[in-house]
């Protein structure tokens, strides 16, 4: 990362972190030929890369940010089309770290997400993780067909519990729309502020659990896949994990909340592949 600077500028006028703050993202379009799933366009800005590793069967895409972490006033936009009858998933070789901001520009981040007819689409990222401090805003929005299937799986941790971090004060804004078919069919909107550590320990809120996702799965085989989610969330629901399911208009939702970013992830590796109806992404083990 750099600091673009002019010699006319006049000494004590230029904010050097504005002008090292990032204007990332990705743009990335997947089209089918012959029964198979390929990348046909892939266009990468400021520090922001894709990368498909060689592998056999559906196309998994790998989304890497080259700059280990986000800042406040960085601003970053994903952009996804799926051509019809195509078949991905898209994912990241490590957790995003979203930093404390120095001031009050937050961090923003914009996925956007296309599915034509017969698309299956699984966005499965590895947890976002929120430094104390961090100001970070996050807008999903996706357009799809009546016919394709999503599974969106989307994971926070609230401070690097190993390390006896938390996520004590800042601002979080999460905003998610899905429109299926040109209805709106999913809306949801999160916000945190202020005492967020108080908040935190509240039983409408986190229950004072560190870490929490949403799996959700758009598809018209989502009732076929609660029975086998149901016997997962049975064997795993202890005082370190919390997780609960629902089925509602071709919609399944499951909410999850952990101790840590650890048993997080362990309730995500096992309900992931019941929900996806595949192994979890290649780069999750790296």
């Amino acid at each position: 990362m750099f600091a673009n600077t002019c010699p006319s500028d006049p000494v004590g006028t230029v904010d050097p972190l504005r002008r090292v703050r990032v204007r990332g993202g990705i743009d990335i379009a997947l089209s089918e030929r012959d029964g198979r799933t390929y990348l046909s366009r892939s266009r990468e800005r400021d520090g922001y890369k894709v990368r498909v590793p060689n592998q056999r069967g559906m196309l998994e895409v790998a989304l890497i940010n080259t700059g280990g972490g986000i800042a406040g006033g960085d601003r970053i936009d994903i952009t996804v089309s799926a051509a019809a009858r195509t078949t991905a998933v898209i994912s990241a070789p490590a957790a995003e770290r979203i930093y404390g901001a120095a001031g009050k520009t937050p961090a923003n981040y914009t996925i956007s997400m296309s599915l034509a007819g017969g698309a299956s689409l699984a966005w499965l990222p590895q947890e976002t993780i929120l430094f104390d401090g961090a100001r970070f805003e996050r807008t999903i929005d996706v357009e799809m067909a009546e016919d394709a299937r999503l599974v969106l799986a989307e994971a926070l941790v609230f401070g690097r519990t190993a390390r006896g971090e938390h996520y004590d004060t800042g601002r979080l804004r999460d905003r998610w729309k899905i429109r299926r078919g040109g209805h709106l069919v999913y809306a949801e909107a999160t916000q945190l502020f202020g005492d967020i550590g108080g908040l935190s320990a509240r039983m409408p809120t986190l229950q004072n659990m560190r870490a929490a996702a949403t799996i959700l799965l758009v598809g018209r085989d989502c009732e076929t896949v609660m029975p086998g989610l149901d016997r997962v969330l049975d064997k795993m629901r202890s005082n370190d994990f919390l997780a609960a399911a629902s089925t509602r208009n071709g919609m399944l939702v499951v909410r999850v909340l952990a101790r840590s970013g650890g048993a997080l992830r362990s309730g995500l590796e096992a309900l992931l592949p019941n929900v996806c109806g595949t192994g979890l992404p290649r780069v999750w083990n790296c």
